[in-house]
Formats: structure tokens, sequence, C-alpha cells
């Protein structure tokens, strides 16, 4: 079981890494019942004050139409990403 404190050190630990910011947006397909979906993509967004964008479950199409690149169909969206990371699960 995890703590409260572990969580929040964690992802502590993980936005020094990875620079996360509170300007970041993330799209979360991983299921929240995961680690990986809860906290790794979403507590530590919200803990740095991003924005989530949370899908119900992975589709590739869709997936790819809202991240940014080459293959980003959404500008508004593609305007305010600066980076990509993907987590699946």
């Amino acid at each position: 079981m995890l703590t409260h404190g572990n969580i929040w050190w964690n992802n502590t630990n993980s936005m020094l890494t990875f620079g996360a910011q509170g300007s970041d947006i993330v799209l979360v397909v991983a299921p929240l019942f995961h680690i990986g979906g809860l906290n790794v993509n979403t507590l530590l967004t919200w803990q740095t004050g991003g924005h989530i964008v949370l899908h119900r479950a992975f589709d590739p199409a869709r997936f790819f139409a809202r991240s940014p690149g080459p293959v980003c169909k959404s500008e508004e969206f593609r305007a305010q990403m600066d980076r990509t990371q993907a987590f699946g699960v």
C-alpha cells in the first residue's frame, strides 16, 4: 500500500526529473486504476498545476489526432505543446 507521502515524493522526484511544468497538458489514456495512469500522469500533472485531457479508452487514431507533431490535426492543441511523452499500459 502506498502512502500519501510516498506518492507525493515520487511525484516530486518525477517533476524534477521530467521537468514537469504548470503549462503542461497531458493526454491520459491509461486506466486510472493503474499506477501509471493515476500517479505517473494525472497526479503529477495536477501537482505541478498542469492540465489533463482524459480519454475513456485508448484509440490510436484519436491519440495521434490529439498528439503534437506532424500527424496532429488540432492546431490549438499543438500550439500549447512543446514536447511529447506517452505512457501506455
